[in-house]
């Protein structure tokens, strides 16, 4: 373990190299609050932004795997460059902000090291899926897969090539421990970022640090478990905003930085008439300044190009094109996607969800963040608009048309979807904090104001309940055969987030995973001493090591499908003394119970159980008629095989060779061994969005359900 630990410092210390050599040529005019953290985002940026997609670019092209000599020798030429730079230009002197300001950076940095090693620590291994996008892309890169592809012909897994240049070298260079060591940096820089932010949006160090907590820690953004493709965004924007409100900036890296936030989140790109607005308000010569960003910019974002044109047929097609036919809208005319009112016939709602896109985002913010912070947010835009009105445009216009863009979108039926919106919470956060900095100040005006705020937002959001919206017909013809919305669901989901508190809701973090679980450290003190990459998954909600044991005894379980489980006040699941239906406490094949009649359900439910002394014992619902026939069960396996893989740990093909087990009843009772037992109802299959229930069965019979949760993944 020591040594393992030992090579990650090392290897952390080879990667630091090569931003220290580039922070060191950026020579900025000394000012009266300079310090050496804007030097030091710089160095962050281009060792673990900049050196990973660098090396990701040469494999892109060239189609060898990604190995750890790859990125160590970008790193090595990127330091030889910058470090004749400094040599040669600078007289080999240290910039200025880096010999003094030491005193108060290092209680930041120190800061935001504990923030990210919070996040190191609270990475969740359980909810970790090897089908998910961005892991099969990595695995692609780094060329551990039997099937490679050409990723930059491919559009296969829909992967932004931002996130996966980023993640590739930190599993290269850090093995398995690579995506908890990329996690924990993300938490880093964020807290680091903000503290800039913060700091310069209201002239105080006290709200710089409001937001270097507020940032990474509020309940939204910190219950993501681990990383995925909003969080990386949100991060590595950190490491390029505290420059655009600087009075002397440097260009060029904010052009690259930026470019690499928009290979990662597309629609980023949305922002940059924030990045306009900076350029045409800094100091120097406007179109110069331009140049340098745009150059940088362009010469980043022309993989993505080049990538869309190979894989897509234009550089206007992105990824995610083409999943949904074309439908009629207004001013568009026939458009792959299902946008909102007014480009859409009329107001409509994504299936499953209580609210339209544009009204949930405010919904989950209030929700997440309690009415007291969202009304801070609200005048802070106008007080930041008032105090410091370069600051608050810039952040108006960062904010404005992507989530104009966001909100017109309603095939959001995926989880993670609803975490695009990191992308802008820099704004919501600063908001935020110059509103609550305002009444503070002027308790009279602003004060008042921000009581008067929380007090109507809470009457508005409430009113939503009354407004009957029609759930989106377009979406089942978009998703054929996909499950019909159930109404009592809608009205327990409308309730359930518009249920909001004055303050932060942190109990929203355990939504989609165990926030704080022993199983947390003894997996990252099992990956210290074995940091392999992983090539073997485990079925969601365990970690790697919890498992069965048909040895420690077994006991029969009787589950009660006789009404729905989501809102069920007494127990539906129960010890019985009985024999059981199935036996999965005995080597045996995956079973499958089909076609059960339920009155909560207009459709046949289909029960689907794992192999017996499975790792996990599992049993997933989904509502389709089953079918023995070929035909049915490729078709079957084509919708929810990856689900399956997820849920219960079955091979890709499993489903298509599950035995039959009839069942005359709306009881089932298996015999289950001692040791992880999950149930998965299958709420909405196309948007993979799933409800779960867990329990350990202890070797006594005794056990303890609990759930649901919302399936979370990346």
């Amino acid at each position: 373990m020591l040594l393992n630990i030992a090579i990650g410092l090392l290897t952390t210390a080879l990667m630091l190299i090569p931003g220290i050599a580039v922070a060191l040529t950026w020579r900025p005019e000394p000012s009266n609050d300079d310090t050496p953290l804007h030097h030091i985002l710089m160095a962050l940026g281009w060792s673990f932004g900049m050196v990973p997609f660098l090396a990701f670019t040469i494999v892109l092209f060239t189609e060898v795997p990604l190995e750890p000599i790859i990125t160590l020798g970008v790193a090595a030429a990127v330091t030889t460059f910058a470090g004749s730079t400094w040599w040669n230009t600078h007289q080999k002197t240290l910039p200025t902000q880096l010999t003094q300001g030491w005193t108060s950076a290092r209680w930041v940095l120190l800061a935001s090291l504990t923030i990210g090693l919070v996040y190191f620590l609270k990475y969740d291994r359980s909810v970790f899926f090897l089908e998910s996008c961005i892991h099969r892309v990595v695995m692609q890169t780094l060329q551990l897969t039997d099937n490679p592809i050409d990723i930059l012909a491919s559009n296969a897994d829909d992967q932004r090539l931002g996130n996966t240049a980023v993640i590739s070298s930190f599993v290269t260079l850090f093995r398995g421990l690579g995506f908890r060591v990329l996690y924990g940096f993300v938490g880093f820089i964020i807290a680091l970022g903000g503290y800039l932010l913060g700091r310069r949006c209201t002239g105080s160090n006290l709200w710089g640090w409001f937001v270097l907590v507020s940032l990474p820690l509020n309940p939204y953004v910190a219950k993501i478990p681990l990383l995925d493709e909003n969080l990386l965004t949100l991060g590595f924007a950190s490491l390029c905003l505290p420059f655009f409100l600087r009075g002397r900036t440097p260009w060029w890296h904010v052009g690259a930085m930026f470019g690499l936030v928009v290979m990662m989140r597309h629609v980023a790109i949305l922002s940059g008439p924030a990045i306009l607005w900076a350029v045409w308000r800094s100091k120097g010569n406007r179109l110069k300044n331009f140049g340098a960003s745009f150059a940088a910019f362009n010469l980043v974002t022309i993989v993505g190009h080049i990538h869309h044109i190979v894989a897509l047929g234009s550089p206007l097609k992105f990824e995610s094109f083409g999943q949904i036919p074309t439908f009629p809208h207004r001013l568009l005319g026939e458009y792959s996607g299902l946008l909102q009112w007014p480009l859409g016939p009329e107001l409509v709602r994504t299936p499953w969800n209580p609210l339209p896109t544009f009204l949930m985002w405010p919904v989950y913010l209030a929700d997440h963040l309690g009415l007291v912070l969202f009304a801070a947010m609200l005048i802070g835009a106008v007080a930041a608009l008032r105090s410091r009105k370069d600051e608050g445009v810039f952040w108006l216009l960062w904010w404005v048309l992507p989530y104009i863009a966001l909100s017109l979108q309603e095939n959001w039926d995926v989880p993670n979807k609803m975490g695009v919106i990191y992308i802008l919470f820099h704004t919501f956060i600063i908001w935020a904090a110059m509103g609550l900095h305002h009444a503070a100040q002027y308790r009279r005006t602003w004060g008042t104001g921000l009581v008067v705020m929380a007090f109507l937002s809470g009457i508005a959001i409430q009113t939503l309940s009354e407004h009957q919206i029609p759930d989106d017909k377009r979406y089942y013809a978009a998703w054929t055969g996909e499950r019909e919305e159930d109404p009592d669901y809608v009205r327990s989901e409308l309730t359930r987030v518009l249920d909001i508190a004055p303050w932060p809701d942190f109990g929203r973090m355990g939504t989609a995973s165990r926030v704080f679980h022993p199983q947390k450290l003894s997996g990252l003190a099992r990956d210290l001493r074995a940091p392999e990459i992983d090539q073997k998954g485990t079925p969601y909600g365990w970690f790697p090591g919890e498992a069965t044991d048909p040895n420690a005894g077994s006991i029969v379980l009787e589950i009660d499908f006789s009404r729905r489980l989501f809102d069920r006040e007494s127990p539906f699941i129960q010890p019985v003394d009985a024999a059981p239906d199935i036996d999965l406490s005995v080597p045996g094949p995956a079973r499958v119970v089909p076609n059960l009649t339920v009155d909560w359900s207009p459709r046949p439910m289909t029960v689907l159980l794992s192999k017996g002394q499975a790792q996990v014992t599992g049993i997933s619902l989904i509502f389709e008629s089953w079918g023995d026939d070929k035909e049915r069960r490729d078709y079957l396996h084509e919708r929810y095989h990856r689900g399956l893989q997820m849920v219960l740990g079955w091979p890709a093909n499993e489903l298509r060779h599950a035995e039959p087990i009839s069942l005359n009843s709306n009881r089932l009772r298996i015999r289950v061994p001692a040791g992880p037992f999950s149930l998965i109802e299958s709420v909405n299959n196309a948007g993979q969005n799933y409800l779960y229930w867990h329990m350990s069965v202890e070797p006594t019979g005794s056990f303890s359900l609990e759930g649901p949760q919302r399936v979370f993944h990346n």
